[in-house]
């Protein structure tokens, strides 16, 4: 079972989503699959909404950042926790959110300059 994350969210290191999955034995556990789950939504909601113009979708963006940063494993099913369930490094993944967003910013920043230059 992979995780699905959205094209280019690894990219430059070009971690492939098959690279971010469990084993198969383990996919198969029903806990392990409901931590894939939980894991994929708040990096599809940190990925769709990290530039959102609205309120609602800066909310979405912000709960997902804050559960993907939090340090805390007090909570079972915490960040920290649940990369461990899965065998993911979560030190490496947060670094490339953060790439990835910054490079994101870029992009959006650059995209204003040349409007407005236009």
């Amino acid at each position: 079972m992979n995780l699905e994350i959205r094209p280019g969210l690894f990219h430059p290191d070009m971690l492939a989503a098959h690279e971010v999955a469990v084993n198969s034995q383990a996919a198969e556990q029903p806990e392990q699959r409901l931590m894939m789950a939980v894991l994929g939504e708040a990096l599809f909601c940190f990925q769709k909404y990290h530039l959102a113009p609205d309120r609602d979708g800066k909310k979405i963006f912000a709960e997902a950042q804050d559960w993907l940063l939090d340090e805390n494993e007090q909570w079972p099913f915490s960040f920290n926790n649940i990369c461990a369930g899965l065998g993911i490094s979560p030190s490496y993944l947060r670094r490339q959110l953060q790439r990835w967003k910054a490079s994101q910013l870029c992009r959006a920043e650059a995209g204003m300059k040349l409007r407005h230059s236009a």
